[in-house]
């Protein structure tokens, strides 16, 4: 048996960025066991063999106790296989880019103007940049 939770350490929320960590993380954790065919479409599943159906239930088992409530509660599928549920992560998490990049974008600019405020506080304004003509 494998902890994930010490390969992963990081659970997948809707409300915080950390799609990209959690995907490299167990992009990792697939490479160093070797069982990366569970999370690729075009791989010939198993079923039949035991050993293979235990590890996808295993890697189900991961996918499904690191992600949040909220994420779990909108991937879990009776009879899920690993690329099932994986697909449905990264469906969810793409489906929604625009609105993320909206978002972020916005978190962005609003965090930047708090710290140029920050900065003008302290006596140090922060001056917007011009564009100058080379000429």
């Amino acid at each position: 048996m494998v902890n994930i939770r010490a390969h992963v350490p990081i659970i997948l929320d809707l409300e915080e960025d950390t799609y990209g960590q959690w995907r490299r993380f167990f992009s990792s954790v697939f490479g160093k066991f070797g069982i990366r065919d569970h999370i690729i479409r075009y791989a010939i599943p198993r079923q039949s063999d035991a050993d293979w159906a235990l590890i996808d239930e295993s890697i189900v088992n991961w996918l499904y106790t690191s992600v949040c409530k909220d994420i779990r509660a909108i991937v879990v599928q009776i009879d899920d296989t690993a690329i099932d549920v994986w697909e449905a992560i990264e469906e969810l998490f793409h489906d929604n880019s625009l609105h993320r990049a909206v978002y972020l974008e916005t978190e962005y600019c609003s965090r930047l103007k708090t710290l140029a405020d920050q900065q003008r506080d302290v006596g140090h304004p922060v001056f917007r940049c011009r564009k100058t003509t080379r000429w």
